[in-house]
């Protein structure tokens, strides 16, 4: 279990962690996939994600490492999985895999 605060988002689910001696900690959500880039609710996701950790004290359970060097980790903030409330809210879809397909959001499917 990693403890440490959020440095800053980075999109609708991956944030920074200053963490480390020699700079931030890259961590991608495990488990979910939001829209990112260009794709429609990528603005809403990553407003919505640093909403809910920005300036906070996170738990971090690793999982993997993605082939960008991003930790993949279980995230939870004031006793919640992150990656759960942002599915809840519709700004995520839950997602075994690393594989960004395209993100269609639930009122389009």
């Amino acid at each position: 279990m990693i403890r440490a605060q959020v440095h800053r988002g980075i999109d609708g689910e991956s944030f920074q962690l200053a963490e480390r001696k020699d700079g931030f900690l890259n961590v991608r959500i495990a488990g979910v996939r939001a829209p990112s880039g260009p794709e429609h609710g990528a603005d809403w996701a990553k407003d919505t994600l640093a909403t809910l950790i920005s300036g906070k004290a996170c738990e971090l359970r690793p999982v993997d490492e993605d082939p960008d060097g991003f930790l993949i980790a279980k995230v939870r903030v004031d006793g919640r999985d992150v990656g759960e409330l942002l599915v809840e809210r519709g700004h995520a879809q839950r997602s075994d895999t690393l594989f960004r397909g395209a993100f269609r959001h639930p009122d389009e499917v």
